[in-house]
């Protein structure tokens, strides 16, 4: 279980929170900023002003040795994908590796069983431009659980594919959920949230609170 307890964010937004493995819940949102900050927590783009983020017992929020398990404990897809334009796909995940304090060793293996589990191994020199619009989704999740995160957090992941699309992605995080990641799927889209109805977290006047 990870919790949030009174986690603050330039004054702005205050999460109190739990996050369980095999739990897929939603975040709702009013405020794109509020989201925003809320996804700046889980990167270390910027530090909680005040708070702790607490990881079996114990708070990861006071070193840089606890911000890298944090790090690895998350996984993050973004609605504008955040890729390198530079750098080849094996590249970009080498860098998301990197960042985490992987060895050379495990960046090079971890990147090669995601590229084969999503079918992408074929692409690994290609640059992230030349991918179709599903294949830029599902790299993009390929790059979050590449660190073999215990949580997956989704920020409007399903924007820009069709419904069938949509589908195959939720059976997908379903299984995923069953053999033991938790998620946390970001969006203000009644549609999804109506179909495919789960636990509602609503990030509203700078609190995240379970409705």
């Amino acid at each position: 279980m990870v919790k949030f307890v009174n986690v603050n964010l330039n004054g702005k937004t205050e999460v109190n929170l739990e996050l369980n493995k095999c739990e897929f819940s939603y975040l709702s949102y009013k405020n794109k900023d509020e989201k925003n900050l809320f996804l700046q927590i889980l990167t270390k783009v910027a530090l909680p002003k005040k708070g702790a983020i607490i990881i079996g017992g114990e708070d990861f929020t006071s070193s840089k040795r606890g911000w890298k398990i944090i790090m690895r404990k998350f996984g993050i897809t973004y609605y504008d994908y955040k890729f390198i334009s530079y750098k080849t796909i094996i590249e970009n995940l080498e860098y998301y590796l990197n960042l985490r304090g992987y060895t050379d060793e495990e960046t090079k293996k971890l990147s090669l069983e995601v590229l084969e589990f999503f079918n992408l191994t074929h692409k690994r020199d290609d640059f992230v431009e030349s991918l179709t619009q599903e294949e830029k989704h599902y790299f993009s999740l390929a790059r979050a659980l590449s660190s073999e995160p215990s949580y997956l957090v989704m920020d409007e992941f399903h924007r820009g594919l069709d419904e069938q699309k949509i589908k195959k992605v939720f059976l997908l995080l379903e299984e995923l959920c069953e053999n033991g990641l938790g998620i946390m799927y970001i969006t203000n889209d009644n549609i999804i949230l109506k179909k495919y109805p789960k636990k509602l977290n609503m990030l509203g006047e700078g609190v995240i609170k379970n409705v």
